[in-house]
């Protein structure tokens, strides 16, 4: 199953020079064309453009005068689509500039397929709702609206004729649904505004190089403002996924690797040379973890992409843990001042935080992520199947920002990750951190935690892409621990330390008077849910004499942070969950409280 929610890293404002283009809605049944079609005429009505909302399903049983499952049982299926047929195609000759959905198998009648492709020649944006599986929503089956939809199975054998013909006529394509879980309504309404700016933008306004089919494709990556984060249980499915969407004009690919993941990294060749693409690929192995993220790993991959003649038509993927990601990421922002690049984050940490939001960075010795840009990906793949090969370790970690996502936004994702580690067995008493996670995971499980964390980071940089307010949120507990990664000369893994970062900013906004306590008692809890140090003296396990270092030593690190505002040192703090604000320059007491209920000693 693949899942693929919009990144929308820009705040919606204007729709300038809008010439009120038709708007079709394509997709599977269920996806949500009809009530993602009437909220987009909503919102754009309230900015004054006069849009008529049209459902054709709708339209089919009026004319028909009864439902379409008794239509279907009356006269058949090849009746059924010659009057859907007629009824579409008369919605579409209308000189009215409407939002139309359509019905989820019209666009397999050829007329109808002709007409919605002139109308897309004419300007039209045909939005494609996408979902790559159903397994569970009884919502869409045995419905009278549905007849050919029994059961999950019948849903997903339809798909599998039908996306080809989507793919070919979208021209803005939204992820709408996963695995009978739907997407809140408002986030829709985000998601579609901003593919539809973004289609304004980049097709409309300036006429964008003409794909290999002569037709115009948007790149995401002229203005950085949509992506799609694709999760796939199978490795193999997501390769080929990411073959697929190689850039035409594209003749040299730099893969960036580190040992551990040299295996994706050869898979992803091969599929290149299997559907034979006619690419140069170079494999090149980065360090491992923050030793990948130095000045003289960075200067060396961008000489060997001048060494090998990469242009801006050219590409790099990541494919690796966080620091990788973070680095390939700088890498294609800084070469030639912006190349093209994919993320293919291989960990569960760089799943939910490194691949996605555009922050890219290389480390000083002065601090983490000191050197960087807001850029984004073309596009981010996630195969949740390398989770398997995951030490314990590397694989609880990533629950620092996890629980971080549900305290700052979603706090659903809390209890999610109670039931989830209910099912866990690492081993017991005899497991180890260093030992693997094989399949004591429930991947179908942990899609749907990892979509809703995600999903929190999504919906906070869609609206501060470069960090200016509200994207300062997800900094929650990361100034010291970022302190405590760079003491720990980084054998403290981030989400180790986010975990300890966020207890001891919690400790700092109740001893402010800001923070309530059920917040910190909430950290506390999903922490030792986990099985992730909460205080500096558990840290020591995996850096001894971490809890020796001074609340001094701390802050000689924490004032050199990048959240830092000149001389003022500032920490976010919760009022309670989903509230927040900045904590400037708290007293030496309250440092001094919140640092010593944190040690642990």
């Amino acid at each position: 199953m693949q899942i693929k929610p919009s990144n929308l890293s820009k705040k919606i404002r204007t729709l300038p020079n809008f010439n009120n283009p038709k708007i079709i809605f394509i997709g599977m049944p269920g996806t949500g064309k009809s009530h993602i079609g009437m909220e987009l005429c909503s919102i754009l009505n309230n900015m004054s453009y006069g849009y008529k909302f049209i459902d054709t399903d709708q339209l089919v049983m009026e004319k028909a005068s009864m439902s379409i499952s008794d239509y279907f049982e009356k006269f058949g299926e090849l009746e059924f689509r010659n009057l859907e047929a007629k009824v579409i195609k008369k919605a579409l000759s209308s000189t009215a500039n409407n939002i139309i959905s359509t019905g989820g198998g019209a666009v397999l009648n050829q007329e109808v397929y002709n007409a919605i492709m002139r109308q897309r020649e004419n300007g039209a944006i045909i939005v494609y709702t996408k979902s790559y599986g159903f397994n569970g929503d009884d919502i869409i089956f045995n419905n009278s609206n549905r007849p050919l939809l029994k059961t999950p199975s019948d849903w997903n054998e339809l798909f599998k004729k039908r996306a080809v013909i989507y793919e070919k006529l979208a021209s803005v394509s939204i992820f709408s649904s996963i695995d009978g879980v739907r997407v809140e309504s408002k986030d829709n309404s985000a998601i579609i505004s901003n593919a539809f700016k973004f289609y304004r933008q980049n097709v409309c306004s300036t006429p964008p190089e003409l794909g290999p089919d002569k037709s115009n494709k948007p790149d995401s990556n002229v203005c950085g403002t949509i992506y799609d984060v694709i999760m796939s249980m199978s490795y193999d499915d997501l390769i080929h996924e990411l073959t697929a969407d190689i850039p035409y004009n594209s003749e040299k690919i730099m893969i960036l690797h580190t040992s551990n993941t040299v295996a994706y990294a050869e898979r992803i060749r091969e599929s290149v040379a299997h559907f034979k693409l006619n690419k140069q690929v170079y494999l090149r192995e980065v360090p491992d973890g923050e030793d990948g993220k130095k000045l003289t790993e960075f200067a060396g991959v961008l000489e060997d992409l001048a060494g090998s003649g990469f242009t801006r038509n050219d590409l790099i993927i990541g494919v690796g843990g966080g620091a990788l990601t973070d680095m390939s990421g700088y890498c294609a922002a800084a070469y030639l001042r912006g190349i093209r690049y994919f993320n293919v984050p291989t960990s569960l940490l760089a799943i939910v935080d490194a691949s996605t939001g555009g922050k890219t960075a290389v480390n000083l010795e002065a601090g983490k992520n000191l050197v960087g840009a807001f850029y984004n990906p073309l596009k981010v793949y996630c195969g949740l199947e390398s989770l398997y090969t995951l030490s314990i370790r590397d694989f609880k970690e990533a629950f620092g920002e996890i629980i971080k996502a549900g305290c700052i936004r979603d706090k659903s994702i809390l209890p999610m990750i109670d039931e989830f580690f209910e099912s866990v067995n690492f081993g017991g008493e005899s497991g180890s951190d260093s030992d693997p996670v094989g399949d004591s995971i429930d991947l179908k499980s942990l899609i749907k935690l990892t979509f809703k964390s995600v999903g929190v980071k999504i919906q906070v940089v869609s609206k501060d892409f470069t960090e200016q307010g509200e994207r300062e949120l997800l900094n929650f507990g990361h100034t010291f621990a970022h302190a405590i990664e760079k003491h720990s000369a980084y054998e403290v893994r981030h989400g180790e330390a986010v975990g300890v970062g966020m207890v001891f900013a919690a400790h700092l906004g109740v001893e402010l008077g800001t923070t309530s306590p059920k917040v910190l008692d909430q950290i506390l809890k999903s922490l030792k849910v986990v099985g992730l140090p909460s205080t500096l003296s558990e840290l020591e396990k995996y850096s001894p004499g971490i809890s020796s270092y001074t609340l001094d030593e701390f802050l000689s690190v924490m004032q050199i942070d990048k959240k830092a505002r000149g001389a003022d040192l500032r920490f976010v703090v919760l009022r309670d969950f989903d509230e927040w604000e900045i904590a400037t320059n708290p007293s030496a007491d309250v440092l001094k409280a919140a640092f010593e209920a944190t040690a642990g000693v």
